[in-house]
């Protein structure tokens, strides 16, 4: 596996990786997310899947939601005869991307497992594209909301959250002390004061 996430690739990098992956026949994954492509690398990546042998690939928080790119990458998977997992998740995807999502999965013929999860999806016409695809032979498709991935940040971090909040408590009480302290001496001096003048 060639991990290249955050990277900070951009389009033109990754038209020279493109190009040098459909080169390469014994590569089979790779992690391409969060490295800023968006429409400008849609050659490059309908190159990618024509030309490579690649079986895995992560596509994942970058901005490819451009009707010019869906029909590169469409057009790429229509004679690909090798990517088994396509994850294209948290790349923006909006409610004009559902015809360009029903082509995808029309013309995947080879993809098992496909990653669409983003925060504007509307559940229920991808309910209908993933329906109306009678040509797959998708096994597996996520597709996770805002909420699913604000959760699993809270699952993720729960050791480091837990433990400001106790320190943030032992603050809160550490404060409250010596607060209660600095009371009890004052009215102690104030009494002390008291006796010695009357």
């Amino acid at each position: 596996m060639l991990d290249l996430s955050r990277c900070d690739i951009g389009n033109e990098g990754f038209e020279y990786i493109a190009s040098a992956l459909s080169n390469n026949q014994d590569l089979e994954s790779v992690d391409l997310s969060d490295n800023h492509l968006d429409k400008a690398c849609s050659q490059s990546l309908q190159n990618l899947l024509l030309y490579s042998s690649l079986t895995h690939l992560n596509l994942s928080w970058n901005s490819l939601y451009d009707t010019k790119l869906w029909k590169a990458l469409v057009d790429g998977l229509k004679k690909n005869e090798t990517l088994r997992s396509l994850n294209l998740s948290w790349n923006a995807l909006e409610e004009r991307c559902v015809p360009h999502l029903y082509n995808l999965l029309l013309h995947s013929q080879n993809i098992e497992k496909l990653n669409l999860s983003c925060k504007y999806i509307r559940f229920l016409k991808m309910h209908i594209c993933i329906n109306g695809s009678t040509h797959t032979i998708i096994k597996e498709i996520k597709i996770k909301n805002h909420q699913d991935k604000k959760e699993s940040f809270i699952k993720n971090n729960l050791p480091y959250l837990l433990f400001f909040f106790f320190l943030r408590m032992a603050q809160f009480f550490s404060t409250f002390i010596i607060y209660i302290f600095h009371y009890i001496i004052k009215n102690e001096i104030e009494s002390v004061i008291k006796i010695v003048f009357i």
